[in-house]
């Protein structure tokens, strides 16, 4: 392989590499991490194969690699949506019939007809302006599915170690049940109370209860934490109560009211379940704070569609964004069949 290709590819690797690392270190929660990740991982086997190419063993990894690849490709459909099928069903046996407990399903039958109209679509190739509309289609469908990849990556950069010590907590709600804090919640307030006890005099570090009370409850959520970590230990000089809060954003803000109010110089990190803390840190970076999170455990049954609806909200966080591109993408299609359509009458 020409030497400056070779040259080029470990250039563009060791840049995307470099980038990452950098903007990482920056402020983890940038989602052009998770696309430089993609790139990195990417770039790597293409510049390992160009460099050690005329080794005997590396083009036949590479066989392998491909087909590894090209069993997952075509095995994917097999187990994933069986997989959709029985969380989705799951959940609402066990969470109840609600809307948001249904994602799971919705995901499941959009991939469906996804499949079903491509399919439909194919036995027509025949016609250009039929062909234009499934590729229109799968442009959309392949730029959401780079995104999802992003998100994930970026979601996973959220686990690396924070290394600087908190001066405050901020534990976010999630609602009680029959006025009590239930598991999930609970495994959010056992979280912020280990990462309070791994530090050494921590006196100082405070911890804040966010919730407001609801329709259906006769205490503020804050206030029902903050009973529940009394009862695991916790002294009363060590909480701080915020009960005004809604919603994620209120959660956010009105315990960045109270932290300010404290001090002027502050640290602070969130606690909420793992499948919620990139969009919280999200939330927090909007809000000019580099705050990032720890995410404690939630059951395995509840996180896939606990996930999804993290991402489609994350998603309408930049909606005027995605809206864009797919109108850039129906209008190109469209413009193409027009084309067509008027070339075929013309000619």
């Amino acid at each position: 392989m020409d030497i400056w290709l070779i040259l080029f590819l470990w250039f563009l690797f060791i840049i995307s590499v470099i980038g990452l690392i950098l903007s990482i270190l920056y402020d983890r929660r940038n989602m052009i991490n998770g696309f430089l990740v993609i790139t990195s991982i990417g770039l790597f086997p293409f510049s390992l194969i160009s460099l050690l190419g005329k080794v005997p063993i590396i083009p036949i990894l590479g066989v392998l690699l491909l087909v590894i690849v090209m069993v997952f490709y075509f095995s994917f459909l097999w187990w994933f949506i069986p997989l959709l099928l029985y969380n989705g069903i799951k959940i609402r046996k066990l969470e109840g019939k609600k809307f948001t407990n249904s994602l799971t399903l919705i995901v499941l039958f959009s991939l469906i007809l996804y499949i079903i109209c491509i399919q439909i679509l194919n036995n027509f190739q025949y016609i250009r302006e039929i062909g234009f509309i499934s590729i229109g289609i799968t442009i959309v469908y392949a730029y959401f599915i780079v995104h999802i990849t992003v998100f994930i990556n970026t979601y996973l950069l959220q686990k690396l170690p924070i290394i600087e010590r908190p001066d405050f907590i901020i534990v976010l709600g999630s609602g009680l049940i029959n006025d009590k804090v239930p598991p999930l919640l609970a495994s959010r307030i056992d979280k912020a109370i280990e990462i309070r006890n791994k530090y050494e005099n921590n006196e100082s570090i405070k911890i804040i209860f966010s919730g407001g009370q609801g329709e259906d409850e006769s205490l503020p959520e804050g206030k029902a934490m903050a009973n529940y970590a009394k009862q695991k230990g916790l002294n009363d000089n060590v909480i701080i109560e915020e009960t005004r809060s809604k919603t994620t954003e209120e959660n956010i803000l009105y315990s960045k009211d109270i932290m300010s109010r404290l001090s002027k110089n502050y640290k602070a990190v969130l606690v909420s379940n793992n499948f919620h803390i990139l969009r919280a840190s999200l939330i927090a970076k909007e809000m000019g704070l580099k705050i990032y999170g720890y995410g404690s455990k939630t059951k395995l049954y509840f996180w896939i569609n606990a996930f999804i609806r993290e991402y489609v909200a994350i998603l309408s966080m930049k909606k005027r964004q995605h809206s864009l591109i797919i109108g850039i993408v129906m209008f190109l299609t469209i413009l193409a069949i027009l084309i067509s359509v008027i070339a075929r009458v013309i000619y």
